[in-house]
């Protein structure tokens, strides 16, 4: 799997007497280093357990702070208006393009899908600022719903916690020796899992289900319907039994441009009728690095 920017490199900086944030930015990295400042206005410089927002903010001396640098900072991802898949009053659901993160990530709170559907909200006259009521991994692709007021979130998050939202995910898997073609047309998944540095099958892990329904004659396409929802639970369940999702090395897929895992579907009751959401494409590309740069649909500098 290709994670198209890695990891924030980090760093403490100290300073060494009472100074504003910029001046102790400046005097730690070299001129030209890094683009520090940008990564205060994009959310990646810590006091503690706070973001700095300003570098005019005044540190005592001794403080030191924690410095998050990624390729995401200074940019934005833009929601178009043939992303938005469904709409109420209540909620919105939309489609995020893989590479893209669900939610504010510790380097940047700009450059994510909940961000993008904050400003759609409030070019739309919003000023609620959204939460997304389910994740997608940063290499997976699919719908994402946000309720659209502080009501709908507490009852979307309520029913979320009770499974009473049920999703639908299309994934490619690679048959090998271990996984020769499936021929079973249903498969139920109930290992346990718990979650270190990647999903692990253990005994005393979480319990968690998920169903493969076999929906191409080369068996190697597969409808699911998570459950549960632990972290990674799809992606560690399948390399366990049916095979490895194309495109997740993590857990023995071979390498693509993307994790071959996409959110198709919802299925809930809202306002006392069923709801039924389906999406089946088209997604939008994959965002990519060129040249030390994240491109892509919707990508652009602020």
């Amino acid at each position: 799997m290709i994670f198209i920017y890695g990891n924030a490199r980090s760093y403490f900086v100290t300073a060494p007497k009472e100074m504003t944030v910029k001046a102790a930015l400046a005097r730690y990295f070299k001129k030209g280093d890094v683009a520090y400042l940008s990564a205060v206005s994009a959310g990646g410089v810590w006091n503690g357990t706070r973001r700095v927002k300003s570098e005019d903010e005044i540190l005592p001396s001794g403080q030191t702070l924690k410095v998050y640098i990624s390729p995401t900072q200074g940019l934005k991802y833009h929601l178009a208006d043939d992303a938005v898949v469904a709409q109420t009053k209540d909620y919105i659901v939309v489609v995020k393009p893989a590479g893209l993160s669900t939610v504010p990530d510790r380097a940047c709170d700009q450059f994510n899908l909940t961000a993008a559907v904050g400003s759609y909200l409030k070019r739309n006259g919003s000023r609620y600022v959204p939460t997304a009521i389910s994740r997608l991994d940063l290499m997976v692709q699919g719908i994402v719903m946000f309720p659209k007021h502080k009501d709908a979130e507490k009852t979307l998050f309520a029913m979320m916690q009770h499974h009473r939202i049920r999703k639908l995910y299309r994934a490619t898997v690679a048959p090998s020796v271990r996984h020769p073609v499936a021929v079973r047309p249903y498969r139920s998944v109930d290992f346990p899992l718990e979650f270190g540095k990647k999903g692990m099958i253990t005994p005393s892990g979480k319990p968690s289900r998920t169903i493969f329904l076999t929906s191409g004659s080369d068996g190697t396409q597969f409808s699911v319907i998570p459950i549960t929802g632990r972290r990674h639970q799809i992606r560690v369940h399948a390399s366990a039994t049916v095979g490895p999702i194309v495109g997740d090395t993590i857990y023995g897929g071979p390498l693509a441009d993307r994790i071959h895992l996409a959110a198709v579907g919802l299925n809930f009751v809202w306002a006392r009728k069923k709801v039924r959401i389906r999406y089946e494409g088209p997604f939008p590309a994959p965002l990519r690095m060129d040249d030390g740069k994240i491109v892509g649909e919707g990508v652009s500098e602020y």
